[in-house]
């Protein structure tokens, strides 16, 4: 195991367990900057910030899996 796979590893993202994308009807997302967005504009957290975070409403923690 290399040390990127052990980063990715550790990472976290917050998936909606309401909002979908009109489009595909896929999850969405949660961006600071942008509330709920698509999978690759959204952003990482750490296992850190994941234990002091609150979540957004209808929002739950998903490890980032690729």
């Amino acid at each position: 195991m290399d040390a990127t796979q052990t980063t990715t590893d550790n990472l976290w993202r917050i998936q909606s367990t309401t909002e979908r994308d009109f489009d595909t009807d896929f999850p969405l997302y949660w961006s600071n900057e942008n509330g709920w967005v698509a999978r690759p504009s959204s952003d990482t957290f750490t296992t850190e910030e994941k234990s002091v975070l609150n979540l957004p409403i209808g929002g739950r923690w998903l490890p980032n899996i690729l």
